[in-house]
């Protein structure tokens, strides 16, 4: 008998388990999965108080944003965006 399909078969079944356990993290989605924090962008055009992966960044060609800063957003240093347990996140400042 033949022992290359179930050779075959077998590779394939580890492959797939392979690319199973590497997927992101089950609170983690494709759109704001990250393994550094330059995998993620701002996921708004103007204020944006969210991230995703670049992968998923939005088309802010053609948008012209108020140059207002505001609080709870990414705007004038007011928060930073990590890349924290896989995922894409911004970390507010606190203000005094």
């Amino acid at each position: 008998m033949e022992k290359w399909p179930l050779f075959i078969a077998i590779i394939v079944i580890i492959v797939l388990a392979i690319f199973a356990l590497s997927a992101p993290k089950q609170n983690t989605s494709a759109k704001d999965f990250c393994n550094t924090d330059s995998d993620c962008v701002p996921a708004s055009c103007c204020h944006s108080n969210s991230t995703v992966n670049k992968a998923f960044a939005p088309d802010c060609g053609k948008v012209f944003c108020t140059e207002e800063c505001r609080t709870g957003t990414l705007d004038c240093g007011f928060g930073t965006i990590k890349c924290v347990n896989s995922k894409c996140t911004v970390l507010l400042r606190e203000l005094k």
